[in-house]
């Protein structure tokens, strides 16, 4: 067995809590790699571990969800709502050396731009896809769409995207709904807009949902997924957001319930 240990150095100084890892699950037989978060995976892992916080291990989701490889993560930051582990859960790791685990599989978000009928951007996301402006107090125009329908018009910061299992973080934080992980489920919602009656919707994630950026004039947008890379938007680019075809699948050593996490970390 390979695990592939990806350490966050800003939050594991020195990587020590990720040197007592994998002495652990090598003393059980495995092989165990250590490379830090900017480094790609290895296509021959069997598993991967991230030690950081929740954006350690969300910027690792998409390359596992590629590979078709579980992932686990290890709390050495602050929150850590989507982490399995806490840095002094680590002797856990041996339940996980012996195969009692289970796996999550969640649900990913695609996110397109099509711009004159092209696409310009692709990519994947395991909690949310986020557009929003780039100056201080410029609102954009934005038209949500669902099957060509129009949903709701308005001016605003922006609109939030997000799996269920991003429902806990931005999302909620803009006053979207908590939405069970193991759902499968897409919810838009709107930040800071200028309209009544502009709240979060849920939609099936086999609707074809689209944001359309309005005449900007002058002001920027912008979409990123997961808090990677941002994208710059244009005048009449549409978003397209559905349900990815890849999934991320979380490992899970401890037996606690969504609902018993929520409550300890929220």
């Amino acid at each position: 067995m390979k695990y592939v240990l990806i350490t966050n150095f800003d939050k594991d100084k020195d990587g020590l809590v990720t040197k007592k890892a994998a002495s652990i699950l090598e003393k059980s037989g495995a092989d165990a790699v250590r490379i830090a978060s900017h480094e790609p995976i290895p296509g021959d892992a069997d598993a991967i571990l991230t030690f950081g916080g929740d954006g350690t291990l969300l910027h690792a989701a998409w390359q596992a969800s590629l590979l078709g490889k579980p992932i686990l993560g290890i709390n050495v930051g602050t929150l850590g709502y989507l982490t399995e582990l806490e840095a002094g859960e680590i002797s856990l790791l041996e339940k996980l050396a012996l195969g009692n685990y289970r796996i999550e599989n969640r649900m990913m978000l695609s996110i397109d731009v099509m711009r004159d009928g092209k696409n310009v951007l692709h990519e994947d996301a395991l909690n949310d896809a986020v557009i929003t402006h780039g100056e201080i107090m410029r609102v954009i125009p934005l038209t949500l769409c669902c099957d060509g329908t129009e949903v709701k018009s308005f001016r605003g910061d922006g609109i939030i995207a997000s799996s269920p299992t991003g429902s806990t973080a931005y999302s909620l934080s803009a006053g979207g709904p908590v939405v069970d992980p193991l759902a499968d489920s897409i919810t838009l919602t709107p930040l800071s807009a200028h309209a009544l009656y502009a709240k979060s919707f849920v939609f099936s994630p086999d609707r074809r949902i689209e944001v359309l950026v309005g005449a900007l004039e002058g002001r920027s947008a912008f979409v990123s997924g997961d808090g990677r890379e941002v994208f710059s938007l244009s005048s009449n680019d549409r978003v397209v957001i559905s349900r990815s075809p890849r999934k991320t699948a979380l490992i899970k050593i401890k037996d606690e319930s969504f609902f018993s996490i929520l409550y300890q970390k929220l």
